[in-house]
């Protein structure tokens, strides 16, 4: 089976972020883990939602990482892919369906 990454900076994600978990777990591949990069904006209780997500879909390998400050998208990603344990690695934005 092929492994793989879903990489996604998040900023402002309150109103997409159950659409897109909604999204991934509807794929008939998924990935091994998602990375997502806190760019900040980000509903208070975001680590709340993820835990969630990992309960409602049975999946454990979701990890946040929060930047420090925002940074943008660009850097997010560049930081991010330091994350990623796989050398196959999708982008998808949080408002992506």
């Amino acid at each position: 089976m092929i492994k793989f990454s879903v990489l996604t900076s998040i900023y402002k994600s309150g109103p997409y972020l159950n659409t897109y978990f909604k999204t991934i777990f509807s794929q008939k591949v998924l990935p091994s883990e998602i990375i997502l990069i806190d760019d900040t904006k980000n509903p208070q209780n975001v680590n709340e939602i993820i835990d969630e997500k990992k309960e409602l879909y049975n999946f454990k390998n979701i990890k946040l990482y929060k930047n420090y400050k925002n940074l943008g998208p660009a850097k997010s990603l560049n930081t991010g892919l330091k994350y990623c344990s796989n050398n196959l690695i999708f982008r998808l934005d949080v408002d992506d369906e």
